[in-house]
């Protein structure tokens, strides 16, 4: 057995033959005899000329492929929408993003000035929260103003501080 390291992974067959040289057999199922004297580094070269490089180059190949398929496909899903379209997703994507700064707090006082409370959409899994006690001090004023969009919307102040509540750690990605 020849102590051939990492390269020993390429070799399927090993055989001494009679007059010191050694028969090889690789797993690109190519024979070769080498001579006795330098057989390490002779394999080791052999491999790295006839099996690595090979196999680096259609690893390449197979990668430009790949990159060549995928720039044909974007292409292909591009020229599919016209210029209507893409007007229109651009329209969408820019309302998405003023929309996201305003409901994150990255909007001005204005945009949250703004927001309409008359219909919240409170999810269901909020009303089905089972309630506990829980009580809050606040000034006359503000509690005045939150009975006032509860019974707009015709639910109880605990439903609506329920949800103020979910909606907050839902932001900050507490659930």
């Amino acid at each position: 057995m020849l102590n051939l390291g990492e390269y020993k992974k390429f070799i399927t067959q090993e055989e001494k033959l009679e007059n010191g040289n050694y028969k090889i057999k690789f797993t690109n199922n190519t024979e070769k005899v080498f001579e006795a004297k330098g057989v390490i580094k002779a394999i080791k070269s052999f491999v790295d000329e006839n099996i690595i490089n090979i196999e680096v180059k259609e690893a390449n190949e197979e990668i430009k492929a790949k990159e060549a398929e995928k720039v044909t496909n974007e292409n292909t899903a591009l020229s599919v929408i016209n210029a209507e379209d893409i007007e229109i997703l651009k329209q969408i994507i820019a309302e998405y993003k003023l929309k996201s700064k305003a409901s994150t707090g990255a909007g001005t006082n204005e945009n949250t000035k703004k927001f309409d409370y008359n219909n919240i959409q409170i999810p269901i899994e909020v009303r089905k929260l089972s309630i506990e006690t829980f009580s809050i001090r606040t000034n006359a004023e503000l509690y005045e103003k939150i009975k006032e969009i509860a019974k707009i919307n015709n639910i109880s102040i605990s439903t609506l501080i329920n949800y103020l509540f979910y909606s907050f750690l839902s932001n900050i990605n507490v659930n």
